[in-house]
């Protein structure tokens, strides 16, 4: 584990507290999907400040969230120079926020352009990871995603507000 450690902090990646996020199925997920980056040589920086060991949502729908995010900075990253992908899972007083931005091109459609079914930047029989995030988030109730494109970044918060019940 120190070795890769090593070999992922001297290819362009930081990553900060990784071990303090508990959960099993979404570290195997960040990971996965971080030596992908790495593959692609995408630059990554990971800051998990406080230790997270529940997130109040099925695991299933989590990870297709936060794969369909991850999935899409690595496709965006390689379209352009000097790509970066920054991840930060912080803990809240009554819920759990997860931030992933991606520098982006600077002509990318609107947001809501991006969130219509079908609608690709990449050709056909694409387009459906915006709109099926939007959709698993807004059929749950404690789930909020929030979508901005800034100073040519594409930033993507999900919160997840703790529910007193596990799922």
């Amino acid at each position: 584990m120190v070795p890769l450690k090593d070999s992922i902090q001297t290819n362009s990646f930081k990553i900060n507290g990784i071990e303090r996020l508990k959960i099993r199925e979404l570290k195997g997920l960040l990971t996965t999907k971080i030596i992908q980056a790495q593959e692609n040589k995408i630059r990554v920086s990971v800051e998990v400040p406080d230790e997270i060991d529940h997130i109040s949502i099925n695991m299933i729908d989590l990870s297709r969230m936060v794969g369909i995010i991850l999935d899409n900075a690595i496709e965006a990253s390689l379209e352009i120079e000097d790509p970066l992908i920054q991840i930060g899972f912080m803990k809240e007083e009554n819920s759990v926020v997860i931030i992933i931005m991606n520098k982006c091109a600077k002509d990318i459609p609107k947001v809501h352009e991006l969130f219509q079914e079908s609608f690709s930047t990449k050709g056909n029989n694409r387009g459906l990871g915006l709109s099926t995030l939007k959709e698993i988030s807004e059929s749950k109730d404690n789930v909020l995603l929030d979508t901005v494109i800034e100073n040519h970044y594409f930033i993507q918060k999900l919160e997840i507000i703790n529910t007193n019940r596990k799922e």
